[in-house]
């Protein structure tokens, strides 16, 4: 598995968002995911994955050791431009596909660290990632002042 994560400082409510691309024969021994709240030198926080044959899993890793939280291995398989997302916003642990909610879960295991993306292929190179971005994900609702009626913006 080969991991990297920005070096920057996130806030604690962050997400981390892959466009998957060469996708070759569909097996489950391939899979790309995302990370967030992720240490690489504790090798430690929140992951996602999904394979090519579509199987997803949702969980954190603690010194390199997965605990599972959630998984769906009815999903289609995946094609090239697939956008796969996990957010952590408090307690909450969710993952996209598309736009589409597919795994969720409860967690405080991790509260900081960084997000970053992830990828495994034991044989030969038939999945990659071709776009990332992760960020901080804004929970506090923006005030929009109220103007009385006629007055001009």
């Amino acid at each position: 598995r080969q991991s990297s994560v920005w070096n920057a400082t996130f806030d604690n409510d962050q997400y981390s968002e892959v466009v998957l691309d060469n996708l070759g024969g569909g097996d489950n021994s391939v899979y790309a995911g995302c990370l967030v709240r992720y240490s690489l030198v504790a090798d430690s926080g929140y992951a996602c994955d999904i394979a090519q044959d579509g199987d997803a899993f949702l969980g954190y890793v603690t010194a390199g050791v997965w605990t599972g939280l959630d998984s769906d291995l009815t999903l289609d398989p995946i094609v090239d431009g697939d956008v796969l997302r996990l957010e952590a916003i408090g307690t909450s642990i969710k993952v996209y596909l598309n736009d589409v909610e597919i795994l969720t879960a409860t967690d405080s295991t991790y509260t900081s660290g960084a997000a970053g993306v992830f990828a495994f292929d034991p044989t030969d190179g038939d999945i990659s990632i071709t776009s990332w971005e992760g960020g901080n994900i804004v929970t506090t609702p923006i005030e929009i002042p109220v103007l009385p009626a006629g007055t001009p913006y």
